[in-house]
């Protein structure tokens, strides 16, 4: 009865009998009359997200009743509640690797007893990885040429990359950049680059290109060649070459009547003989370089001897 709040209850009983005095006794007090509440009914509370560094975690709390029950949250890491951490949702921190998360969800409601229920564990927060790229190169795998390292999309963001071109698959000493200029050393093997991704508390990861083509025996590139003077007997005759490639070719000149080799004729010049009247002079140029394979132009400016 509300007339009881507040108030400890007792009961007095009292025994009679037919010539017998009677006897009275009184129990002892309840505790204080109190209002019965009808306690909040818990909903079964689950996370949904994956526990990773940088995932979002959400609380589903179920449902719960009656209706209109307000729902408070806390987050907590190993059965420890995480400051401020008290949103529906939770982003996963690098602290919480090695650790398991729970939620713990309380409903109230004015006039109802307040209800908590905590949800069950995530699995242990692992270190996260480097997702990596794929790994590819741009360039033509010849002598003096250069390769560029293609990598790719990695994640997350903010990726330390770091390479390391290889030759048959053993590292090249000090070729650790982007790019890597071929090599005589690299003729008849293959190329390929390791690109490592790091970050700060990320497991790294690294990913390997697929290997060029066998990079072959470079070819001098052959330039142009002129002849300069007077085809009259006695006269001198220079063989002018230019645009030969690469920087240190090495030049050697053989001199031709009529498109056959003039016997001792192999220097830059060439002093006209009587032999040489009425005959085309032209002088082929041979470029060679070490590592290179020769090429050999033949001057596209061609004389005819006179007195």
């Amino acid at each position: 009865m509300a007339a009881d709040l507040g108030a400890r209850l007792s009961v007095n009983v009292t025994g009679v009998k037919q010539g017998y005095v009677s006897a009275t006794v009184t129990s002892a007090q309840t505790a204080t009359v109190q209002l019965q509440r009808v306690a909040v009914v818990a909903g079964t509370v689950t996370i949904s997200g994956t526990p990773l560094v940088t995932m979002t975690l959400t609380a589903q709390p179920g449902t719960w009743s009656p209706s209109y029950v307000r729902l408070a949250y806390q987050w907590l890491r190993d059965g420890v509640a995480i400051a401020r951490e008290t949103g529906s949702t939770y982003t996963v921190g690098m602290v919480d690797i090695g650790h398991r998360l729970t939620v713990s969800v309380t409903g109230s409601r004015p006039g109802y007893v307040s209800a908590t229920a905590i949800s069950a564990a995530t699995a242990m927060v692992a270190q996260p990885r480097v997702t990596s790229g794929t790994v590819t190169i741009a360039g033509t795998p010849a002598v003096d040429s250069r390769l560029t390292v293609q990598p790719g999309t990695w994640s997350p963001g903010n990726i330390r990359l770091s390479y390391q071109w290889l030759r048959d698959g053993v590292a090249i000493s000090g070729a650790t950049r982007s790019g890597y200029t071929v090599t005589l050393t690299d003729v008849g093997h293959v190329l390929s680059v390791s690109v490592t991704g790091t970050r700060s508390g990320y497991i790294p990861a690294t990913a390997v290109s697929a290997p060029t083509a066998v990079v072959a025996q470079a070819r001098v590139v052959a330039g142009t060649v002129m002849i300069w003077g007077n085809p009259n007997v006695s006269s001198t005759l220079f063989a002018v070459p230019g645009g030969w490639e690469p920087a240190n070719v090495s030049l050697s000149y053989q001199w031709l009547r009529d498109g056959v080799a003039i016997p001792a004729a192999n220097r830059r010049t060439y002093t006209v003989t009587r032999a040489d009247v009425g005959h085309t002079l032209s002088v082929a140029v041979t470029g060679s370089a070490l590592g290179y394979l020769p090429a050999t132009a033949t001057s596209v400016r061609t004389v005819t001897a006179k007195f």
